[in-house]
């Protein structure tokens, strides 16, 4: 079975699709939320959840989550940013969520709850800092549950790599499909355990990525790190490659030259 993973210009084109297809954006959004509220569902039993919102569309999914936990019954403390920051379909998210809005800044984890990460999506650009930085570090040390929608917050979509601060997902849901940065360490290792989440889309995925990503190799890797086999994308342009370097020790010689 091939390994699907799109970047993330791949996932704005499916988007766009979309858009077209359902004739607004919005409506795109609200899938998702359902969609990710009913998989959460599906795998934590808790009554309790915490849901922490950034200012984008990874925001507004978890507006429309955190709506939708609640409306199943499940206790929700939702904590965000004020309204000014949201535009556009977030904006929309925002006025239709019914819960009581908490700021980020009084973020309290200091309870027996799963904690929902929509802080930053594939979107995110640039380092995280300030208050975002904050609670990252509020999650991360929190040692609860944490499920990330579409890719953990911190994570660059396109190589997995940190932009300053990265949340440590025990789950992420992962939205149309793998990106990149489920695939590439160490965005592999924080993203934990990934669930496809398709959105009842019926399109079909024109584009199977056959590269390697050789960013991988090139970067200095910590000679600490054990890589495991499901850390690599593996298809037919790497595949002899991947299984020769596996095959050690039955190596000919005690070393070996690849040339990319």
């Amino acid at each position: 079975m091939r390994k699907i993973a799109l970047s993330i210009s791949e996932i704005k084109d499916i988007e766009k699709r979309e858009f077209l297809r359902l004739g607004d954006s919005f409506k795109l959004m609200e899938q998702a939320g359902e969609a990710c509220a009913k998989q959460i569902i599906k795998i934590y039993k808790k009554n309790k959840f915490i849901v922490v919102c950034g200012p984008g569309n990874n925001g507004g999914d978890g507006l429309i989550l955190s709506n939708c936990l609640s409306e199943h019954g499940k206790e929700v403390d939702l904590y965000c940013l004020g309204k000014s920051s949201y535009k556009g379909d977030s904006l929309k998210a925002y006025k239709k969520n019914k819960l009581k809005k908490k700021p980020l800044e009084e973020l309290n984890i200091n309870q027996d709850a799963v904690i929902v990460d929509a802080l930053f999506g594939i979107g995110l650009n640039k380092k995280i800092e300030g208050i975002f930085k904050e609670c990252v570090d509020k999650i991360n040390n929190s040692r609860l549950k944490v499920i990330a929608v579409d890719i953990p917050s911190g994570i660059y979509g396109d190589n997995g790599k940190v932009m300053g601060e990265a949340i440590r997902a025990d789950v992420t849901l992962a939205l149309h499909a793998k990106k990149l940065g489920h695939k590439m360490y160490p965005g592999s290792k924080l993203s934990g355990k990934i669930k496809i989440i398709d959105i009842k889309k019926k399109f079909k995925f024109d584009y199977v990525v056959d590269d390697f990503y050789l960013e991988k190799i090139a970067k200095e890797i910590p000679g600490s790190v054990d890589f495991k086999d499901q850390d690599f994308y593996v298809s037919k342009s790497n595949e002899f490659s991947f299984l020769l370097l596996d095959s050690w020790p039955k190596w000919e010689k005690n070393f070996i030259n690849l040339i990319m």
